[in-house]
Protein backbone atom coordinates (compact mmCIF):
# COMPACT_ATOMS: atom_id res chain seq x y z
CA UNK A 1 0.00 0.00 0.00
CA UNK A 2 0.85 3.50 -0.03
CA UNK A 3 2.51 5.17 2.87
CA UNK A 4 0.08 7.03 4.84
CA UNK A 5 0.35 9.67 7.65
CA UNK A 6 -2.70 10.44 9.78
CA UNK A 7 -4.07 12.99 11.39
CA UNK A 8 -7.47 12.35 13.44
CA UNK A 9 -9.48 15.75 15.46
CA UNK A 10 -12.23 13.72 17.55
CA UNK A 11 -14.84 15.74 19.05
CA UNK A 12 -17.74 14.37 21.00
CA UNK A 13 -18.72 11.69 19.10
CA UNK A 14 -17.45 8.28 19.19
CA UNK A 15 -14.70 7.23 16.68
CA UNK A 16 -14.01 3.73 15.53
CA UNK A 17 -11.21 3.40 13.42
CA UNK A 18 -9.28 0.14 12.19
CA UNK A 19 -6.42 0.97 9.94
CA UNK A 20 -5.56 -2.97 9.36
CA UNK A 21 -4.60 -2.74 5.80
CA UNK A 22 -3.07 0.74 6.15
CA UNK A 23 0.84 1.39 5.27
CA UNK A 24 0.56 3.85 8.09
CA UNK A 25 4.08 5.88 8.60
CA UNK A 26 2.69 7.96 11.44
CA UNK A 27 -0.81 9.12 13.02
CA UNK A 28 -1.58 11.70 15.55
CA UNK A 29 -4.97 11.78 17.05
CA UNK A 30 -6.82 14.62 19.41
CA UNK A 31 -9.70 13.02 21.20
CA UNK A 32 -12.33 14.68 22.68
CA UNK A 33 -15.22 13.54 25.03
CA UNK A 34 -16.74 10.88 22.29
CA UNK A 35 -15.12 6.99 23.13
CA UNK A 36 -12.42 6.09 20.81
CA UNK A 37 -11.62 3.00 18.93
CA UNK A 38 -8.19 2.30 17.42
CA UNK A 39 -6.76 -0.70 15.69
CA UNK A 40 -3.20 0.13 14.96
CA UNK A 41 -1.82 -2.23 11.62
CA UNK A 42 0.97 -4.77 11.44
CA UNK A 43 3.36 -3.10 8.94
CA UNK A 44 7.01 -3.97 8.29
CA UNK A 45 8.48 -0.74 8.92
CA UNK A 46 8.07 1.34 11.95
CA UNK A 47 5.81 4.06 13.23
CA UNK A 48 5.18 6.65 15.20
CA UNK A 49 1.78 7.21 16.67
CA UNK A 50 0.26 10.43 19.25
CA UNK A 51 -2.52 10.76 21.11
CA UNK A 52 -3.86 13.14 23.34
CA UNK A 53 -6.77 12.09 24.93
CA UNK A 54 -9.73 13.93 26.81
CA UNK A 55 -12.70 12.47 28.67
CA UNK A 56 -13.68 9.96 26.18
CA UNK A 57 -12.21 6.50 27.14
CA UNK A 58 -9.84 5.35 24.38
CA UNK A 59 -9.31 1.85 23.26
CA UNK A 60 -6.00 0.74 21.44
CA UNK A 61 -5.21 -2.22 19.88
CA UNK A 62 -0.99 -2.59 19.15
CA UNK A 63 -0.28 -5.12 16.05
CA UNK A 64 2.12 -8.14 16.65
CA UNK A 65 5.68 -8.19 15.10
CA UNK A 66 5.89 -4.07 13.80
CA UNK A 67 8.25 -1.62 15.35
CA UNK A 68 5.63 1.22 17.31
CA UNK A 69 6.88 4.01 19.10
CA UNK A 70 3.37 5.20 20.99
CA UNK A 71 3.30 8.37 23.04
CA UNK A 72 -0.16 9.49 24.67
CA UNK A 73 -0.96 12.51 26.94
CA UNK A 74 -4.06 10.96 28.84
CA UNK A 75 -7.18 13.33 30.33
CA UNK A 76 -9.81 12.27 32.41
CA UNK A 77 -11.16 9.03 30.22
CA UNK A 78 -10.11 6.06 30.58
CA UNK A 79 -7.30 4.31 28.12
CA UNK A 80 -6.88 0.97 27.31
CA UNK A 81 -3.83 -0.65 25.82
CA UNK A 82 -4.04 -4.03 24.24
CA UNK A 83 -0.68 -5.50 23.65
CA UNK A 84 0.01 -8.93 21.61
CA UNK A 85 0.71 -11.62 24.21
CA UNK A 86 4.09 -12.54 21.77
CA UNK A 87 5.06 -8.79 21.67
CA UNK A 88 8.17 -7.38 23.64
CA UNK A 89 6.93 -4.13 25.00
CA UNK A 90 8.43 -0.88 27.47
CA UNK A 91 6.27 1.17 29.14
CA UNK A 92 7.52 4.56 29.84
CA UNK A 93 5.57 6.79 32.76
CA UNK A 94 7.15 10.05 32.57
CA UNK A 95 4.06 12.11 34.56
CA UNK A 96 2.58 11.52 37.88
CA UNK A 97 -1.54 11.82 37.08
CA UNK A 98 -4.37 11.43 39.75
CA UNK A 99 -5.00 8.20 37.86
CA UNK A 100 -4.54 4.35 38.28
CA UNK A 101 -2.07 2.85 36.01
CA UNK A 102 -2.59 -0.93 35.95
CA UNK A 103 0.13 -3.40 34.37
CA UNK A 104 0.29 -7.07 33.91
CA UNK A 105 2.52 -9.12 36.23
CA UNK A 106 5.17 -10.04 33.48
CA UNK A 107 6.45 -6.87 33.05
CA UNK A 108 9.12 -6.14 34.74
CA UNK A 109 10.37 -2.47 36.63
CA UNK A 110 13.66 -1.71 34.65
CA UNK A 111 14.12 1.82 35.98
CA UNK A 112 12.40 3.98 38.67
CA UNK A 113 10.62 3.18 41.86
CA UNK A 114 7.53 2.19 41.17
CA UNK A 115 5.35 4.74 41.62
CA UNK A 116 4.68 5.49 38.33
CA UNK A 117 6.24 8.67 37.72
CA UNK A 118 9.74 8.46 35.51
CA UNK A 119 8.96 4.54 35.94
CA UNK A 120 9.66 1.91 32.76
CA UNK A 121 8.63 -1.79 32.82
CA UNK A 122 9.54 -3.77 29.71
CA UNK A 123 9.08 -7.82 29.21
CA UNK A 124 12.40 -9.45 29.50
CA UNK A 125 13.35 -9.78 25.91
CA UNK A 126 12.53 -6.02 25.14
CA UNK A 127 16.57 -5.55 24.69
CA UNK A 128 16.86 -7.95 21.61
CA UNK A 129 13.99 -8.37 20.12
CA UNK A 130 13.61 -7.38 15.77
CA UNK A 131 10.49 -5.33 16.55
CA UNK A 132 9.40 -3.52 19.97
CA UNK A 133 6.72 -1.52 21.42
CA UNK A 134 7.42 1.18 23.07
CA UNK A 135 4.68 3.58 25.01
CA UNK A 136 5.39 6.88 26.80
CA UNK A 137 2.62 8.40 28.99
CA UNK A 138 3.65 11.61 28.85
CA UNK A 139 1.19 13.40 30.64
CA UNK A 140 -1.51 11.42 33.19
CA UNK A 141 -4.69 12.87 34.30
CA UNK A 142 -7.87 11.47 36.25
CA UNK A 143 -8.57 8.55 34.00
CA UNK A 144 -6.72 5.34 34.65
CA UNK A 145 -4.65 2.98 32.10
CA UNK A 146 -4.99 -0.37 31.27
CA UNK A 147 -2.33 -2.13 29.92
CA UNK A 148 -4.16 -5.65 28.53
CA UNK A 149 -2.72 -8.71 26.72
Amino acid sequence: GVPTAIQIDGGSGALKIDLDNISLESMTASLGSGASSINLPATMTAYDVNIDSGSGAVKLTLPSRTEVRLEIASGSGAVTIQVPPDAEFRLEVLDDGSGSVYLPDYLELVQGSGSFENDTWQTAGYEYAASRLTVRIIERGSGSIYIKN
